[in-house]
């Protein structure tokens, strides 16, 4: 199977913000002088309908410090603390408490997960009690479980609406599935490109992958509506399809190669940001445009030339029909 993106490097941007920048040299002084507190917070609520969580949660606080986590630094030992410091975590009804969790500092969201899997049967022997992971380490790992479905659920909303409204636009289910086809041949190819550069080291975020999608079928339906308009005009002058798109695309290949190169740019100057996010975009959407502005002037065309007069069934334009002038009004 071929490489993907996701086979390899998918997460958030490491380095969001400049290493002169206040908050990072107030990380590094952080890690620097108070090391053996750094890692990343989470917090374990835990909660019970029955009268009271109090021995539940001295008893879970004893075998998760007892247990071997994988990327947990430390557990709150609540068993072992005064009273006093034990009635600080628990609620007034004695229905609610909290136990806070460090893992390591370099734990990722799939580290962080392979954590929360050695403890999910501990806890799931307390049949009375609910938990939950919140804090930096809940978040994070709420976070990637988002994106790693949100590129299908992109993809296949996207792919919906936009054969809705073609459909609706054009009245051709033809003229609405040739741009779409074409969308995600491209979405294949440009995924497993970006695949092999996050293989090869390049940093490639969730986020960017889910934009990249929207991204990439907006370009393409766009520059397929082009060549479209101009096939159709020319369908109407000469009979044989093979001439009427060679003519088509004398007009219309030089803006979309300019209309995509100026996208391209744009992209390109991305890498000049200091937001880590942003400059993430750079390599992947300027990836995108090259094969996007290859496909439109190749792919479109040759499928829109395959099928012809056909492609805009049923209302299909014929030699000698007098073109629509935009009214006056």
């Amino acid at each position: 199977m071929a490489p993907t993106a996701k086979q390899f490097s998918v997460h958030n941007v490491t380095a969001l913000y400049p290493e002169n920048s206040p908050s990072v040299v107030a990380k590094d002084k952080i890690d620097a002088y108070f090391a053996e507190s750094d890692g990343v917070p989470g917090i374990l609520v835990l909660h019970t309908d029955s009268t009271s969580i109090v021995k539940e949660v001295h008893e879970i606080a004893m075998e998760l410090t007892e247990t071997e986590i994988p990327n947990v630094t430390s557990v709150m030992p609540l068993h072992a603390l005064p009273e006093d410091i034990t009635t600080s975590v628990i609620a007034d009804d004695h229905k609610t408490a909290f136990l806070p969790i460090l893992f390591s500092a370099s734990a990722t969201a799939k580290e962080i997960n392979e954590g929360l899997d050695t403890m999910n049967p501990l806890l799931d022997t307390y049949t009375d009690v609910h938990y939950y992971m919140t804090g930096p380490a809940g978040i994070v790992v709420d976070t990637s479980a988002l994106f790693s479905r949100a590129d299908l659920v992109l993809l296949f909303s996207t792919i919906g609406i936009v054969l809705l409204l073609l459909i609706i636009t054009y009245r051709s289910p033809f003229l609405a599935l040739i741009p779409l086809t074409v969308a995600v041949i491209v979405y294949a190819i440009t995924d497993r490109v970006i695949g092999l550069f996050a293989k090869n080291g390049v940093e490639v975020a969730n986020q960017s992958l889910s934009i990249m999608t929207i991204f990439l079928f907006a370009l393409i339906v766009d520059y397929s509506l082009f060549i479209f308009s101009r096939y159709r005009e020319e369908l109407k002058r000469e009979q044989n399809k093979y001439v009427a798109m060679q003519r088509a695309l004398a007009e219309i290949s030089v803006p979309i190669f300019y209309s995509g190169a100026t996208v391209f740019v744009a992209m390109i100057i991305l890498f000049m940001t200091q937001f880590g996010d942003y400059k993430n975009f750079a390599p992947v959407f300027s990836t995108a445009v090259i094969i996007i502005i290859f496909a439109a002037l190749t792919l479109v065309p040759a499928l829109f030339t395959i099928f012809g007069q056909k492609a805009f069934w049923p209302n299909i334009p014929q030699v000698g029909e007098q073109s629509e002038k935009p009214s006056a009004l």
